[in-house]
């Protein structure tokens, strides 16, 4: 038997921990099967507790530092490469539940966090044919307890780093955006642009104030694949994610819910059904002037960006509207929006 501090590698570890990851069957297999490989091999086994030690007891952990050890330990395993992440991964779930129970986060939420290993190991199989995981970075803030998925949404507390300045009408609830580098201040004159000046100078009257500029703190939002995207579910999940930060994580203050996806392209909004729930999702947000690649947008809705469109699938709607304006020329790329916490 290994010691207690190698636990993770025997199998009684493995299938009580995928009470939580729920794992299918198969991929049950491999991980088992990866772990005794690794534990009856005394120089693949030195490998995986070096690279356990170095992601989950080091004090602050930096994530560039944390996959150089990852993609060194990868290496040197040879044919279990795929599935090491998932051995060091689900070697961290007891600290992780050690941490929920600290700060009394409810088990569904931890089991809800942890489905982003089924997920992203789902993924893999279905491009390489064979168990792994290859978002391994993602997933670390899982296991760090940085992410949290709550209700059908996930949530990173991060700074604001948008290159934006927000303010919000404490009377109507307006809000208005400007660019960071111009000079906006509030006072009782009004609003007002000096267009004689290079950078835009702008009063607000003194209903204004400033509710997101460089220093503040926001709840970076992220989409988990494969459930349905509802407006009622997202609203569910923003104020149960308010509820937990104020219980959970009172010292976490944030002024405003933050995301980029493809699913904010502005350019939804001209050719989807206003009833779309991808439609509704986008206008939750107030999109900043800002617009990215379509990497992502092909990637999720095609599985990676068609090499001749005219051969891409149209198999559902979706693809087949967002091929029509592709070749159209409208510009699909990703954005970025907000909403304020006070607007949940």
């Amino acid at each position: 038997m290994l010691n207690q501090s190698m636990e993770y590698l025997e199998d009684a570890y493995i299938r009580k921990i995928n009470e939580l990851l729920n794992l299918p069957i198969a991929a049950l297999e491999a991980y088992l099967n990866t772990a005794k490989a690794l534990r009856e091999n005394a120089e693949l086994l030195e490998v995986t507790v070096h690279c356990h030690e170095k992601i989950f007891h080091t004090n602050q952990p930096v994530m560039q530092e944390a996959m150089a050890v990852i993609n060194s330990a990868q290496e040197s395993v040879g044919a279990y490469s795929d599935m090491l992440p998932v051995i060091i991964l689900g070697s961290g779930v007891p600290l992780m539940r050690e941490f929920y129970a600290a700060h009394r986060i409810p088990q569904s939420i931890l089991v809800d966090t942890l489905s982003d290993i089924r997920v992203w190991m789902n993924v893999h199989y279905q491009k390489n044919g064979a168990w792994g995981l290859s978002e391994t970075a993602w997933v670390l803030n899982h296991l760090w307890c940085e992410l949290f998925k709550i209700g059908r949404l996930q949530y990173i507390h991060k700074q604001w780093d948008q290159p934006f300045e927000v303010f919000r009408n404490r009377n109507t609830g307006e809000v208005a955006i400007y660019p960071v580098g111009g000079s906006v201040t509030v006072s009782n004159s009004g609003i007002h642009s000096d267009e004689s000046n290079d950078q835009p100078t702008v009063s607000l009257g003194d209903e204004w104030e400033q509710v997101l500029h460089s220093t503040s703190s926001v709840l970076d939002l992220h989409i988990q694949e494969g459930e349905k995207l509802s407006p009622e579910l997202c609203l569910q999940s923003l104020r149960a994610a308010s509820q937990l930060f104020e219980s959970a994580f009172p010292e976490k203050k944030f002024a405003a819910f933050v995301c980029s996806s493809w699913l904010l392209s502005p350019s939804f909004r001209n050719f989807l059904p206003p009833t779309s729930n991808i439609v509704q999702f986008n206008r939750l947000f107030h999109l900043l002037p800002l617009q990215g690649s379509d990497n992502q947008l092909f990637d999720r809705v095609f599985g990676g960006k068609p090499m001749d469109m005219d051969k891409a699938p149209r198999a559902t709607k979706l693809q087949e509207a967002i091929l029509e304006q592709w070749q159209n020329g409208e510009d699909l790329g990703e954005g970025t929006g907000f909403i304020l916490k006070a607007e949940v």
